[in-house]
């Protein structure tokens, strides 16, 4: 069995989401791969911080401050790609014409 196959069910396995044949091969082949042992303590210990974090209570003027400053930084964002077009815009207008006469007389000739 290929490898990337083992990796796939690492998080299956996390989950007792493996057929009991398909642990009996996951659990051996832990025994010999040492990458995959030390991958899936990891990820026991960010599910174990994970099952055990604080939720946290949002409240109404949190999530609207949220919203207004996403809103300022796509607006932002939108303006530097309008003014980078319109400079991109400008500079193509500006090369355009000379490089069309030339390539337009090399055509020719």
């Amino acid at each position: 069995m290929k490898h990337k196959q083992f990796e796939e069910w690492l998080r299956l396995s996390l989950y007792n989401e493996l057929n009991d044949q398909e642990q009996e091969l996951f659990t051996h082949h832990l025994q010999t791969c040492e990458r995959c042992r030390m991958e899936l303590m990891e990820l026991k210990k960010i599910h174990a911080t994970m099952h055990f974090r604080k939720r946290i209570a949002i409240s109404e003027p949190m999530l609207q401050d949220a919203r207004r400053n996403l809103r300022l930084r796509i607006q932002a964002d939108s303006e530097k790609i309008t003014l980078w077009m319109k400079l991109k815009s400008i500079l193509d207008d500006f090369l355009a014409s000379p490089l069309q006469v030339a390539f337009g007389g090399a055509a020719d000739g």
